[in-house]
């Protein structure tokens, strides 16, 4: 298993590559439009849509990244046309921090190519949704996100989604404690430190407001339980089936509880 020894947590301890590769070549590859970085105004509303060579971008950074999520690494494609991938999606890290309400640095340009990352449907809801009434309105693809993101993927969007059932929500909770006495493991988030997934994961309500180096290893830690061979303790599995049916009811309520997770430690309130 891949284990950090990183020391700046403003440095993603995985795949770099995603935030220092030169896309520069795509513009000209692609035929997309510099100009046209900062999207485009509807004359209508004044507000600010996505430009007229959108589907170029799309296709351009779905080639970047291989045709995968840039969170969980499942195939994705440009289209849903004979084949079995997901559909691909392209998600704005300048949106993250208010790039389309006009808040937005002149440097975090919504639909520069630097910006953006593939990412499925599922994902794509995980780090989009910001309001929690608003589960389930239109569509659940959430539920189909991993709970955790994959330390190969791009660490701008390594952020955890919340706990779905008591069994999520307990197993987070034994792997925070698991990691807890093994070096660059905080299972806490901590506010005076610089996470490359910042801007995502105080602002989507599916994820917990944790360093992205973290959030990483919680998904490690539960991958070597499940796979180990030899294992030195009993698996999550075994315990989780192992609690009283009480306490897993218990879990259950709270994981229920969509407002109470949002609010509390679980994920950060909307700013």
């Amino acid at each position: 298993m891949h284990v950090s020894h990183a020391t700046d947590r403003t440095i993603a301890p995985y795949n770099t590559a995603y935030l220092r590769d030169d896309r520069t070549h795509l513009y000209e590859e692609y035929d997309i439009d510099r100009t046209r970085d900062d999207g485009a105004i509807r004359p209508e509303t004044s507000e600010r849509d996505a430009p007229r060579d959108v589907t170029a971008r799309r296709e351009a950074i779905l080639s970047f990244y291989g045709h995968r999520c840039g969170r969980c690494l499942s195939p994705i494609a440009a289209t849903t046309v004979d084949t079995d991938a997901e559909l691909g999606y392209v998600y704005s890290l300048a949106t993250a921090s208010g790039g389309n309400d006009g808040n937005r640095d002149d440097d975090r340009a919504s639909w520069a190519l630097e910006n953006l990352v593939a990412v499925c449907e599922p994902c794509y809801e995980v780090c989009s949704i910001e309001d929690p009434d608003r589960l389930d309105t239109f569509d659940s693809a959430y539920r189909d996100a991993q709970q955790f993101p994959q330390w190969l993927g791009d660490p701008r969007v390594a952020v955890e989604r919340i706990p779905l059932s008591g069994r999520e929500l307990w197993t987070r909770e034994q792997l925070a404690a698991r990691g807890s006495d093994q070096p660059n493991f905080d299972p806490e988030p901590r506010s005076e430190s610089a996470s490359v997934n910042e801007r995502v994961a105080t602002t989507a309500c599916l994820a917990r407001e944790t360093p992205a180096e973290t959030a990483i290893a919680f998904g490690e830690h539960l991958a070597a339980d499940a796979w180990q061979p030899m294992p030195t303790e009993q698996r999550l599995t075994e315990q989780w089936e192992a609690l009283e049916d009480c306490e897993r009811a218990s879990y259950e309520r709270r994981a229920a509880d969509w407002r109470a997770l949002v609010e509390s430690s679980f994920v950060p309130a909307r700013r």
